[in-house]
């Protein structure tokens, strides 16, 4: 074996041996754990059921399950308990530190207290009632932690508020029904507009 074989293999050696020597390193993708849901109104317990709120009543959060792989993370609002983000999806929350979230101190910033692993945010006013899920996004879709997840299987089931509308016939009886419908409905109805009731 001549001098240029033998350095090569005593280089390939070193490699391999000084490789074995590092450390090993865990490598975080993205948000990932279980973000559990506060029995409302507003409290620091941990529901075991499902929560029911009212569309635009605040939601207490608890991230003492989650891992985040950055160091901001928005919340996403959410039809399914699929850790990733889908179709449907919408962010409703401002960007948030991870830092102020640790914090012991708890913070009110625009409406939202957060520290101590915990948020307490309004929930989105443009939803209808049914179930949802929340989700905490930190930069990488390949993963984010979701409420409802393995350790407390809690979905939040929101309901609207309703108003009460007087809706008066324009025949030439005058009768009116009372109609119960969602805050904020849609249902096109104009003034001229004769609707059998």
């Amino acid at each position: 074996m001549n001098k240029i074989e033998t350095v090569i293999v005593l280089a390939i050696l070193l490699s391999v041996i000084s490789i074995s020597f590092l450390p090993s390193v865990k490598v975080a993708n993205a948000s990932s754990g279980d973000i559990l849901v506060g029995v409302p109104p507003q409290t620091h317990i941990i529901s075991t059921s499902t929560v029911y709120i009212t569309v635009g009543e605040n939601l207490t959060l608890n991230f003492a399950q989650v891992t985040f792989a950055g160091s901001q993370f928005y919340l996403v609002w959410s039809r399914d308990g699929f850790s990733q983000i889908s179709a449907g999806d919408f962010q409703f929350s401002p960007i948030f530190n991870v830092a102020d979230l640790r914090n012991t101190t708890t913070i009110l910033s625009s409406g939202i207290y957060i520290g101590d692993n915990w948020i307490n945010i309004p929930t989105p006013e443009n939803i209808h009632g049914g179930g949802y899920f929340v989700k905490c996004f930190d930069g990488s879709s390949a993963s984010v932690a979701v409420s409802g997840g393995s350790q407390m299987p809690t979905n939040i089931t929101s309901t609207s508020p309703t108003t009460t509308t007087t809706l008066t016939s324009t025949t030439s009886t005058t009768q009116s029904t009372t109609i119960t419908l969602p805050t904020g409905s849609t249902y096109p109805m104009e003034p001229s507009l004769t609707t059998p009731v």
